[in-house]
């Protein structure tokens, strides 16, 4: 540790401190909520003008246009500097409340608000709050609801059960609820998340209340602003790999000859395919990159019929979610996002291109993992190709099976999450 590192901490320290005991001196009054948008929001396009995408943005913007809930005092947390202005122009616009920013990456800042909050809402449980007390309660609205991908590896592979044991005090100490969609995701969270099973709630998700509203709007949107005639969308929502990163030690720097694409390693031919095949079936696909892959070495788009995501929302007002509410068929591999887009009750391709290099480096939260997925799994280009094939003349033969894995991992199919969650934590009955 270099010194210019150890200052750095011992700042943290003293500031630590110091918002330790003004915590336990600050009255908290009731009508204060502390909001802590997840930490992708800053690189994903979401805050609280585009809020249908994040559980915590997208229970504050309900909680903004809640009459009932006027006397509220809300506290925000925000990435983008640049857009300041516009955030409080929304809120007066939409509410007569008392709201104030804080900038999430000035730890100054964020401790002036936290310490006058009783009640916050965060969306991950893998950051630490060592200034909150006894009279505050943390609740994290979390965001996932299923079992794909591994995140226990953290565990196993760094102290065991031992380490499970610490790391469960952590979040227990930390946070007071963990929020999921049915019964059945929260006593997955105990495992994969390390959380008690007596501090989760299955109240549901705010973000996945969008799919129960009309979104046509945004269809209309995308089929004027893109030039390309299309009549099915197909959204690829690919989880990150830990070999394409560059910042693991998984990465994999390969000299192959093929291009490194979102689809894998493909030849020029494949390439080819995929456009012919998305031509013949009128479809277009919109990726959307996890933020982390973003910044691996990946080749530019060189589809002629797929679209990034990232370049879309310079153009329009978009989130993932909305996007898959309007969308025909979900291309997708380990990534949590298919619990999310279950709700649409439409078609699912799983695309596992990397299957052994994936679960070598990241691994999966159940292996075997064909029972629970509630499509097609394929494996190379063409079987992904002949699936869209299929899918675009009407076929659907995982509908049954998604309604069963459906029906165990959501309780509730109502768009009424928010409501929910604002019943139990903030009606003044309660």
């Amino acid at each position: 540790m270099n010194f210019e590192t150890l200052i750095k901490k011992g700042i943290k320290g003293v500031i630590y401190s110091i918002f330790f005991i003004k915590n336990r001196l600050t009255i908290k009054q009731d009508r204060n909520i502390l909001f802590i948008p997840h930490c992708n929001s800053g690189k994903d396009n979401y805050d609280i003008l585009n809020a249908d995408s994040d559980n915590v943005l997208s229970l504050f913007v309900s909680i903004l246009r809640d009459k009932s809930l006027k006397n509220k005092h809300l506290y925000i947390g925000y990435y983008n500097v640049e857009k300041l202005a516009l955030y409080k122009q929304f809120c007066a616009e939409n509410s007569t409340q008392e709201v104030s920013f804080f900038k999430i990456d000035n730890l100054i800042e964020f401790y002036n608000a936290f310490c006058k909050c009783p009640l916050i809402f965060t969306d991950e449980t893998f950051l630490n709050y060592p200034i909150k007390s006894k009279k505050q309660k943390i609740v994290c609205l979390n965001y996932y609801a299923g079992f794909m991908k591994n995140d226990f590896f953290r565990i196993k592979n760094h102290g065991g059960y031992k380490q499970l044991k610490k790391e469960q005090n952590r979040i227990h100490k930390y946070y007071d609820y963990v929020l999921s969609t049915s019964d059945l995701s929260c006593m997955f969270l105990t495992v994969e998340d390390c959380v008690y099973y007596g501090s989760t709630l299955p109240l549901g998700f705010p973000r996945n209340d969008i799919f129960f509203q009309d979104n046509s709007y945004l269809r209309n949107q995308l089929e004027s602003l893109i030039d390309i005639e299309f009549e099915n969308i197909i959204t690829y929502v690919p989880t990150h790999r830990d070999y394409e990163n560059i910042d693991r030690k998984d990465f994999y720097d390969s000299k192959s000859c093929k291009p490194r694409t979102i689809f894998g390693m493909l030849s020029e031919e494949e390439i080819k395919h995929i456009d012919n095949v998305l031509k013949e079936t009128k479809s277009i696909i919109i990726a959307k990159i996890h933020p982390v892959q973003v910044r691996s070495n990946l080749e530019q788009n060189k589809f002629k019929r797929v679209i990034y995501y990232h370049d879309l929302i310079k153009k329009i007002n978009l989130s993932l979610n909305p996007l898959l509410a309007i969308t025909d068929c979900l291309l997708t591999d380990y990534t949590t996002a298919v619990y999310d887009y279950v709700y649409m009750d439409k078609p699912i391709i799983y695309y596992f291109y990397d299957f052994e290099k994936y679960t070598s480096t990241r691994g999966l939260f159940i292996d075997p993992i064909n029972p629970i997925c509630m499509g097609t799994i394929t494996y190379n280009v063409n079987e992904m190709c002949e699936q869209i094939k299929n899918y675009a003349l009407g076929n659907d033969e995982f509908k049954e099976k998604r309604k069963i894995i459906s029906d165990l991992l959501i309780k509730y199919k109502d768009g009424n999450s928010a409501e929910r969650i604002k019943d139990y934590f903030l009606r003044e009955n309660k």
